[in-house]
């Protein structure tokens, strides 16, 4: 996956102020206030949040999430299988101490492994 430079590095960048002299002088070194990294750190952590949700934005209705009972009805399996599933890799959403399946990514999943109900 090709990853682009996050604006507020790109921002950053006109102000390094040295290289380092070690072996690696090709890397710049630049200073920070404490405020500039913490802007820095959660530009950093919004960007990465939206890259990983833009997966889940619903392209229609069947993007519901499903609870682990009503996934293992769907599949007519157990609740611990589906859970032996999410261990194994099965695509599923933490939401605290819960997790929630989205059934075009779960069946997905099981067609790729030759598993397909």
């Amino acid at each position: 996956m090709k990853t682009r430079p996050n604006a507020a590095v790109a921002e950053l960048r006109p102000r390094i102020l040295q290289t380092t002299p070690s072996a690696q002088a090709s890397v710049p070194a630049f200073t920070l206030t404490v405020p500039e990294l913490a802007d820095l750190m959660r530009e950093a952590a919004r960007q990465g949040a939206a890259e990983a949700l833009a997966g889940l934005k619903p392209d229609n209705a069947a993007a519901t999430l499903l609870s682990v009972q009503q996934m293992a009805e769907r599949l007519g399996v157990s609740r611990s299988k589906v859970n032996a599933m999410r261990l194994e890799g099965c695509p599923a959403v933490r939401l605290g101490a819960i997790y929630r399946f989205s059934p075009p990514a779960v069946l997905a999943w099981l067609e790729a492994r030759g598993d397909a109900p």
